[in-house]
């Protein structure tokens, strides 16, 4: 897969498809987020007939799946209807445990240095990196793909690998 370039990639043609995007890390956020990986959900209710949930099942919230971005900046009271909403549940009767935690770090990214960055402008944009962490002030090749945030419909990344490169100052010999 070849490197998409830093504008292009927020193009509707790019929604919810792969992409590999050069970029620097301009910064995070101080703390990382923890949301389910794997959520064991079942049934408290006798009354519920034709139930999707009558056996305890195990529903993994995988980082390619972009209803993970619904689990940030959510309130621990709020988890219940989300976890509704991500399985297309209505019933009130639904219990659950988090069995496992995947990481989160919002970051935010910018075109990388060099001429791309001197001739368009600098600006960051936030997206999300899950099961690692980066440096800041660092360049990175990242991949991941192109969706929305679900709490504003505004267009972000969520990463899902990360490989630090060598920038120009970092190589750079006297």
């Amino acid at each position: 897969m070849s490197n998409n370039s830093y504008d292009e990639v927020v193009e509707s043609e790019f929604h919810n498809k792969k992409i590999r995007v050069q970029s620097i890390i301009t910064g995070k956020s101080l703390t990382p987020y923890h949301v389910p990986k794997v959520i064991t959900v079942w049934c408290t209710s006798a009354k519920c007939n034709g139930c999707p949930i009558r056996d305890e099942q195990d529903i993994e919230i995988d980082a390619i799946d972009q209803r993970i971005l619904q689990f940030i900046d959510i309130s621990t009271a709020r988890m219940p209807f989300v976890i509704m909403s991500v399985l297309g549940l209505h019933c009130k009767s639904i219990a659950y445990e988090v069995k496992e935690v995947q990481l989160i770090e919002r970051i935010y990214i910018a075109r990388p240095t060099g001429k791309e960055r001197t001739r368009k402008g600098g600006g960051s944009r936030p997206a999300y990196l899950v099961g690692m962490s980066v440096e800041t002030n660092s360049v990175y090749c990242l991949e991941g793909y192109t969706t929305v945030d679900p709490s504003t419909q505004s267009v972000t990344h969520v990463f899902t690998g990360a490989q630090k490169k060598t920038n120009d100052v970092e190589s750079f010999n006297l």
